[in-house]
């Protein structure tokens, strides 16, 4: 009603989720061992939502070039829930048979990786910082076993200021690289409220879901919503 943008999903919380090894799971996992649930849905629903909004307004020059949709994903402040939908997100399009990318854009706070249960050396920082090292793209990309789709990681938290990093051309001709390579590119970028990196990264989107935790009485839920 504030925004007066569309509100895709209400996304229930969801209970600890258990592999069927009784190892625990994350929420984004129910993706994968959990395709019939109710939060799965809400995520393909997300889906959907995106792709018709982005199909009445999308650059008819991208479609005739095939580029790929960039899609950010954010928040208002942390610990709202943007990385487990963004990473839940990339996944329901991989298993829908679409070419995926994701992009742990965080270089604040890079979660991806531990959501995955990895704990990289080096990350899309490192990529970005320190370009005379030569550091590869190979090197920090990994490919998820559940969906195929494909990952950019973060690693360690950063120390000093990022925006110039995301705002910088090496990113751009990431993102640019990206579009040309795969069907859609999510960025799973900080929350706005702390800092800034989000506000030049959604420029350089298609399409932003902006995550909102909502509670109402005993009931908690994240809506997601797309502008």
């Amino acid at each position: 009603a504030i925004l007066k943008v569309p509100a895709l999903a209400s996304i229930p919380r969801q209970r600890q989720l258990r592999t069927g090894a009784g190892e625990a799971a994350s929420v984004a996992d129910s993706l994968i061992i959990a395709p019939l649930s109710i939060y799965s849905e809400s995520i393909r629903r997300i889906r959907i939502g995106i792709d018709q909004a982005v199909q009445h307004r999308r650059d008819p020059e991208a479609e005739e070039k095939r580029e790929g949709l960039v899609i950010a994903v954010s928040s208002a402040a942390p610990g709202e829930g943007k990385t487990t939908l963004a990473l839940s997100l990339a996944r329901a399009y991989s298993l829908a048979g679409m070419s995926t990318l994701l992009i742990d854009c965080d270089l604040r706070k890079p979660n991806v990786h531990r959501q995955l249960g990895m704990e990289p050396s080096e990350g899309l920082l490192e990529y970005l910082g320190r370009p005379k090292d030569g550091i590869e793209l190979k090197s920090i990309m990994t490919v998820d076993s559940g969906s195929g789709a494909q990952i950019i990681l973060g690693s360690r938290r950063a120390d000093v200021p990022t925006d110039q990093l995301v705002a910088g051309r090496t990113f751009a001709r990431l993102v640019s690289a990206a579009r040309e390579n795969f069907d859609i590119v999510v960025l799973d970028t900080p929350p706005v409220g702390p800092v800034v990196d989000g506000l030049y990264l959604a420029g350089m989107a298609d399409a932003v879901l902006f995550v909102v935790d909502a509670t109402v009485g005993a009931t908690a839920t994240d809506e997601a919503v797309a502008r």
